[in-house]
């Protein structure tokens, strides 16, 4: 741009017209207003490319490139867009953006694949030395922050590695990452609109998420095959959040680019945790996992996939932590999904991941996903890791065989199947299925009840169930008959009845169970009756009547008692430790500590002992232990406090280590407390908090003027709330 502004004399009017000349001549200019148009920019292959910028409102304006000429009109706020016919993989080209009097170009552009990398710490740490960056020229990352000149994660690189492998194009790798970060912060503008309880969660998102902002709505629209997603470490704690705002992301980020279902490839959290090929599975726990916070995480996952175009990375036979130094292996599984999934790569892209399930006799069959289950194997062993419950979701382990492509899993102890679950634990050692890539079979259940629930929602049971009811009988013409797939005929006559009852059922997986983990669910069979022939009676006799059957009168089984306390004690600064334990026969350890305030003078617990007392809201006892005076408490102090202390290294009382009770001589009614114990078994569901905690200065029947209750708080309740580990070891509450 030239202007002879420098010539002039130095007056302010002078000075002022110079400085509306050049902001006249800048406003002018033709420009590329995303920072992704520079140097070092890939475009992508085979589809629509959108180029955008800016120039003067009405400008005509030319874009060029690889032999392509599009005419567009820079709209009344200045801006322009043109789309680009489906392009070629090559260069290096220039792009240029001609206007009246001036253009915009980039040299050396190239065309090839565009992938989108993103989530949270592990989509960002462990960039490759240069020495390997130099290795591979027609690989490039592109970030906000740092244009085309960034290094890419370890991950994001050698996923683009794997691709560049086995296309031979260049790759482009736009690395937008940020660590610590939860999934709300990525959440697109459309997300609340897409679900309801997204808006409960994160409330009103106008422009998007934080960093979706940030990070992404500078390249909103710049045309991409696809995204491949690392996050959660920051939501482990939140699975039951995580199952829909994960759906919420895609949906939004789809909506926003405007390029229909592009394919969106997740990694599944927790990472690591199973066995690993070659290695011998241990032996299953005494019962099934039931409430492990990893598997519920892992699980939000494989719901996602009802989705259309999305891949899953399994993880459970990889060396896993918070952050994986083996970004190479994690990096290339994403390539081969990626492979498998948009580039028509042949073979198994994965390890088997579960589809759908049908029942069959007194098993269920289970169906895995297109080419993930080739080559089935159970690894150093007998098939194990599987799991049956009925509608009582009573689970019970359960027999596998592979037969083919398909696995049927049933148990003598569930006659009437109706759910299954795999490696459904924190760290399924004990699961060993595995495909012809070498790689583990994906962990899921069929009847899972989310932890968090939203308030708004409807209890659904799903898969749903079609009965088939089909009866032959000869001859039969019986005045009443009345008939169930689970009773004997009743027949009121002396005529003769034969009746077969076949009684079949299929279903599939939907999208989703959700229901409240406290409900039995129910489901009520009507069968459709047909005969067929001509029915005869022969009688002989009066006809003789079957005495009505006078069912059992039904007993409701009474809950323990829960103790109500009386007398206006309160419990204070109430701090609940769950230590978790990989085992779910138990042995969880419990760390208590609180302040009791009762209306009593003097209570000495070395002599009276006490009580302390948990139970769910349907007045499940969670705990309970009764402490009693006697050799095992110390008892110290002097005329302004008090101590007792209970000690018994051996836990031979309920498995109580440790409690220690603290009494100042000028609050005679306040008590402080620290509990330790092992032991615990406490094997309660997220889902069934708040729990109920009640302190009792004696034995339980002391309640007057002795205890006092607190209620602690469940996820996403009002503070105080309870809280999980990343790693699922530890529930704290308050």
């Amino acid at each position: 741009m030239n202007s002879d502004c420098g010539d002039r004399r130095s007056t302010a009017i002078a000075a002022l017209l110079c400085l509306m000349l050049l902001a006249s001549a800048a406003a002018a200019e033709v420009r590329f207003v995303a920072p992704i148009f520079a140097p070092g920019l890939i475009l992508q292959r085979d589809m629509p490319v959108p180029i955008w910028g800016a120039a003067d409102p009405g400008e005509p304006i030319t874009v060029a490139f690889a032999g392509q000429s599009k005419s567009v009109t820079a709209d009344s706020a200045g801006l322009w867009r043109a789309i680009l016919d489906p392009l070629a993989a090559g260069g290096p080209l220039l792009l240029t953006a001609t206007g009246r009097t001036t253009n915009a170009k980039v040299d050396n552009v190239l065309v090839g694949e565009v992938w989108l990398c993103s989530g949270q710490s592990n989509m960002v740490i462990q960039a490759p030395k240069q020495s390997l960056l130099d290795q591979h020229p027609l690989l490039h990352t592109y970030s906000a922050r740092n244009g085309w000149l960034m290094r890419p994660s370890g991950t994001a690189y050698w996923f683009g590695v794997a691709l560049q492998e086995k296309l031979g194009v260049p790759v482009a790798l736009i690395n937008e990452a940020v660590s610590s970060t939860s999934i709300r912060g990525w959440l697109g503008p459309d997300a609340p609109l897409l679900d309801p309880r997204v808006r409960d969660v994160v409330g009103d998102i106008p422009s998007g998420g934080r960093y979706f902002e940030k990070r992404l709505a500078p390249i909103q629209g710049f045309a991409m095959r696809g995204t491949i997603w690392w996050q959660g470490e920051a939501d482990t704690a939140r699975p039951g959040h995580y199952l829909f705002l994960l759906p919420a992301l895609i949906q939004s980020w789809r909506d926003a680019w405007g390029q229909g279902a592009f394919p969106f490839i997740f990694l599944q959290l927790p990472t690591g945790g199973g066995m690993k090929l070659n290695e011998t599975p241990t032996a299953l726990p005494g019962s099934v996992p039931l409430y492990d916070l990893f598997p519920q995480m892992r699980d939000t996952y494989t719901q996602a996939l009802s989705l259309p175009q999305t891949g899953m990375i399994i993880t459970l036979d990889l060396a896993g932590s918070k952050h994986p130094r083996d970004k190479e292996s994690y990096g290339r599984r994403f390539g081969q999904v990626a492979l498998g999934m948009s580039y028509g790569q042949p073979g198994p892209s994965s390890g088997p991941i579960f589809e759908s399930k049908a029942r069959e006799g007194i098993g269920i069959r289970l169906r895995y996903r297109e080419r993930t289950a080739t080559g089935l194997t159970a690894q150093g062993g007998p098939l194990q890791g599987f799991a049956l419950a009925g509608l009582d979701g009573q689970w019970q382990w359960a027999s596998a065989e592979i037969q083919g492509e398909e696995v049927v899993v049933s148990s003598a102890a569930v006659p009437e199947p109706y759910s299954v679950r795999y490696a459904w634990g924190d760290r399924p050692l004990w699961a060993n299925l595995f495909n012809a890539l070498g790689q583990s079979a994906a962990p899921f259940s069929t009847d899972f009840a989310s932890p968090t629930p939203s308030p708004t929602s409807t209890p659904t049971l799903s898969p749903t169930i079609t009965p088939t009811v089909t009866v032959t009988s000869t001859p039969s013409l019986p005045p009443t008959l009345t008939m169930t797939p689970s009773r004997t005929p009743t027949v009121t006559s002396t005529a003769t009845i034969t009746a077969t009852v076949t009684l079949t059922w299929t279903a599939s997986l939907t999208p989703r169970v959700s229901y409240t983990p406290t409900a039995t669910p129910t489901i009520t069979l009507t069968p459709t009756i047909t005969g067929t022939g001509t029915p005869t009676v022969t009688n002989t006799a009066t006809p003789t009547t079957t005495p009505t059957e006078t069912p059992s009168p039904s007993v409701t089984p009474t809950p323990p008692p829960t103790p109500v306390c009386m007398g206006g004690g309160r419990l204070q600064n109430v701090k609940l430790k769950i230590l978790r334990n990989r085992d779910p026969g138990g042995d969880e350890g419990i760390r208590l500590s609180g302040t009791l305030m009762v209306e009593a003078d003097s209570v000495d617990p070395s002599i009276e002992g006490l009580t302390i007392h948990a139970n769910d809201p349907g007045g499940h006892i969670l705990f309970r232990y009764y402490i009693p005076g006697g050799a095992n408490w110390r008892t110290a102090g002097n005329r302004t406090r008090s101590w007792w202390l209970y000690k018994d290294l051996s836990a031979g009382v309920a498995g109580i280590r440790k409690l220690t009770v603290f009494n100042a001589a000028a609050e005679p009614g306040v008590y402080k407390f620290w509990l330790s114990a092992d032991k615990a078994a406490y094997q309660v569901p997220y889902a069934s908090l708040p729990s109920e905690l009640t302190i009792v200065l004696g034995s339980l029947e002391m309640v007057s003027g002795r205890c006092a209750s607190a209620v602690l708080s469940p996820f996403g309740g009002p503070a105080p709330a309870c809280k999980t580990a990343v790693n699922g070891s530890l529930l704290a509450c308050r």
